[in-house]
């Protein structure tokens, strides 16, 4: 190993003295960008088992709520919502996170979906603003402005896909 000359010791000392108050010219952290999950359960689920009996930060988790553990705090739970002019068919999941009337009608036509939109206004602080999952591509969930249908992903290779080698 070669000697360290008087000259390379003091630039090195100098570096090493400097560090610290760089760090405090840095760029403040980014606050984490917001997520959002709507998820659709066509045949409904048992509402004493999943909605907690009290509203609030403080609920007790019903059964269902209790296997989201941690992510509690990270989960608001929406209760007496109903698109009361859509039906019960299979066509209203086409209407789930848009509200359009009439799914069956001759001349429905659908609009934006609420994910979308929340993907127009947050999702440009994350790598992929939407990621419309699926099981099938007869009544897709998510609807551009336009109303048109955007094909959820319904295979695990789909997703894996999109997340890791879409570029």
């Amino acid at each position: 190993m070669a000697p360290l000359s008087r000259r390379q010791f003091l630039q090195a000392g100098a570096v090493t003295l400097a560090l610290p108050s760089l760090e405090s010219l840095a760029a403040p952290a980014a606050a984490p960008p917001q997520r959002m999950v709507l998820i659709c359960t066509a045949f409904g689920l048992y509402g004493p088992s999943f909605f907690p009996e009290k509203g609030g930060r403080d609920y007790e988790p019903s059964e269902y709520m209790t296997v989201l553990g941690d992510l509690r705090d990270k989960v608001t739970v929406f209760s007496g919502i109903s698109h009361p002019e859509i039906g019960g068919d299979h066509a209203s999941e086409a209407c789930f996170l848009t509200g359009a009337k009439h799914p069956t009608g001759s001349n429905f036509r659908n609009t934006v979906s609420l994910d979308f939109q929340a993907a127009k206004h947050v999702g440009n602080a994350t790598r992929i603003p939407l990621l419309a999952l699926g099981t099938d591509d007869a009544f897709p969930l998510t609807h551009t402005t336009t109303g048109a249908g955007v094909p959820g992903l319904n295979r695990p290779s789909q997703v894996f896909a999109r997340l890791f080698l879409a570029g």
